[in-house]
């Protein structure tokens, strides 16, 4: 049998190329391996969380047993948050109210930007962007520009 320079070199290429793939799939298990155990602890500890909030709340619904003439004394954190007032529409707002009026009924804005001459332009956002004009304390202009439609691909 007759070994030509050509099959020698063919054999010698596969085998290159056989190892070269052998290491590209190490490098990737290594990286797919170092994904899912970043993404397992994250998952634990939100699990952790959730299984600590439902342990709290079995401990407060179910009432204490007290011994008769014995009394019961409830301390309430002083970091529990109020609940969130809701504001009006800000597209609700006219001009010629006072800025305390405004904040009181539409909320704070999101950005707000003062001028030298005691103008300050405030910049509500919830749906669309209104530009609300306030000078010397008054609502002088209100300019509202509704959003448009979005797109969004999913897992994105």
């Amino acid at each position: 049998m007759k070994v030509s320079i050509q099959n020698v070199l063919l054999v010698l290429a596969i085998a290159a190329c056989a190892s070269m793939l052998r290491g590209q799939t190490m490098v990737e298990a290594g990286l797919g391996a170092a994904r899912a155990a970043t993404t397992a602890a994250g998952a634990n500890e939100a699990g952790k969380g959730i299984a600590g909030a439902f342990g709290n709340l079995d401990k407060a619904l179910k009432p204490a047993k007290a011994e008769a003439g014995s009394t019961t004394t409830t301390i309430v954190s002083a970091d529990a948050e109020a609940p969130k007032k809701i504001y009006e529409d800000i597209s609700k707002a006219e001009t010629g109210i006072s800025y305390d009026d405004l904040v009181k009924r539409f909320g704070p804005p999101f950005k707000e930007t003062s001028g030298d001459s005691g103008k300050r332009m405030l910049t509500y956002g919830r749906y669309g962007l209104t530009k609300v004009e306030v000078t010397d304390g008054k609502v002088t202009a209100i300019n509202t520009v509704k959003q448009q439609g979005v797109f969004t691909l999913p897992g994105k």
